[in-house]
C-alpha cells in the first residue's frame, strides 16, 4: 500500500502484522471471542503440560463468554451497542470486516521498540525455558509458553481509507475488561527490538489509571525526534496513517482492547482493535524474578541492580 502520511500511539508489546477485524457502520459493534484456556491467576505458578496451547490465553471473562461483562473497578461501564447483523470472520484484531467500512486496520500486536528491552511473563523457570524469538517468531513463541506481555505493550495500527474519498479518525478509545493483581510469574527479556520504517503517531495509556485514555505523546524512531501529534487525522488509499500505541502497567494484570471512531461524509463507525478477537493482556513485573538470555554461554542470567525493569 501507499505510505504518505503518518504518525503513532504509545498505550505501554510483539511480530507479524495482522489483518484487524472491522466493527460496524453507524453502531457500535462488539465481537465474540471464541473459548480458549487460560492461565491461572494464583500466585502460585503451575508448570506447563507437555503439550502446551496454541493461542496466548486470557482469564475468563462474562464478556468473552458471551455474557454481559463486569466493569473494572473505576472503568466506565460505557459498552457497544450489539450489532443487529452477522459478521464476517476476519484474520485480525481490527480491520474491514464489514462490506461497507470505508477503511482498513492492519494490527500488529507484538510490536517491540528500537533500543528497548520487550519482557515477557510466564510460569516456566528458567532452566525449560526456550531461547528468546526474533521479533517476527514472538507470537508463536509467546503462545507456545503462555506468556504475557511484561509491563507494557505495544501495538501498531496502520490505517487506510478504501477510496480516494478521505475518511476522518476522531478518536481511540480503551477498553478494559478486566483488571486484577499482577501475574506472580518469571520475567524474561527478548533483547533489542527493532523499528518499523513509517513515520507513527504515538500515543500513550496508562492501564493503571481508574479510566484510561490514549494520549498523544512524542517519541522516537531510530535516532528521531518524533513530535506529538492527536487525533483528528484522515485516511484513504493514498494516504494512510500509522499509529503506535503503548499501554503499560506497574500495579495490575490487565485485559484491555482498543476502538478507533471514524466518519466518511454522512457515514460513521467504530473499529475494535484487539488480538484476533481477544483482548490485549498485560501484567506488571515490578518485584518479580528477570531473567535476559546470555548468548555467550546460551543460559538464562538474572537482570540485577539498576538493570532490572520496572
Amino acid at each position: 500500500m501507499a505510505i504518505a502520511a503518518t504518525s503513532a500511539v504509545m498505550v505501554g508489546h510483539a511480530a507479524s502484522p495482522d489483518r484487524g477485524s472491522a466493527d460496524h457502520d453507524d453502531a457500535r459493534r462488539p465481537q465474540q471471542a471464541q473459548p480458549y484456556a487460560a492461565p491461572s491467576r494464583a500466585s502460585t505458578p503451575k508448570p506447563l503440560t507437555a503439550s502446551p496451547p496454541s493461542a496466548l490465553p486470557l482469564l475468563p471473562s462474562p464478556a468473552l463468554s458471551g455474557g454481559t461483562a463486569t466493569p473494572a473497578p473505576g472503568i466506565p461501564s460505557e459498552a457497544p451497542t450489539p450489532s443487529a447483523g452477522p459478521k464476517k470472520p476476519d484474520g485480525g484484531g481490527g480491520g474491514d470486516s464489514a462490506a461497507g467500512i470505508p477503511l482498513t486496520v492492519a494490527t500488529r500486536p507484538y510490536v517491540w521498540q528500537d533500543h528497548c528491552d520487550q519482557y515477557y511473563l510466564t510460569d516456566r523457570q528458567p532452566p525449560f525455558m526456550p531461547p528468546p524469538p526474533e521479533e517476527q517468531e514472538a507470537p508463536g513463541w509467546a503462545a507456545n509458553l503462555r506468556a504475557v506481555a511484561g509491563g507494557r505493550t505495544d501495538v501498531e495500527l496502520s490505517v487506510q481509507g478504501k477510496g480516494r474519498e478521505a475518511v476522518v479518525l476522531h478518536a481511540l478509545r480503551v477498553r478494559v475488561v478486566e483488571r486484577s493483581a499482577p501475574l506472580s510469574w518469571t520475567a524474561y527479556a527478548m533483547g533489542s527490538g527493532c523499528g518499523g520504517g513509517l513515520t507513527p503517531a504515538f500515543h500513550d495509556v496508562d492501564l493503571d489509571a481508574g479510566q484510561p485514555q490514549a494520549r498523544a505523546k512524542g517519541g522516537m524512531q531510530g535516532d528521531i525526534a518524533i513530535p506529538a501529534t492527536d487525533f483528528p487525522y484522515k485516511v484513504s488509499s493514498t494516504d494512510p496513517q500509522l499509529l503506535k500505541v503503548t499501554a503499560h502497567t506497574e500495579g495490575h494484570d490487565v485485559s484491555w482492547y482498543l476502538e478507533l471512531e471514524w466518519s466518511s461524509g454522512d457515514r460513521h463507525g467504530t473499529v475494535r482493535v484487539d488480538d484476533h478477537g481477544r483482548p490485549f493482556r498485560t501484567s506488571a513485573i515490578k518485584d518479580r524474578p528477570q531473567y535476559f538470555y546470555w548468548l555467550g554461554k546460551n543460559v538464562w542470567s538474572p537482570v540485577e541492580g539498576e538493570n532490572r525493569s520496572k
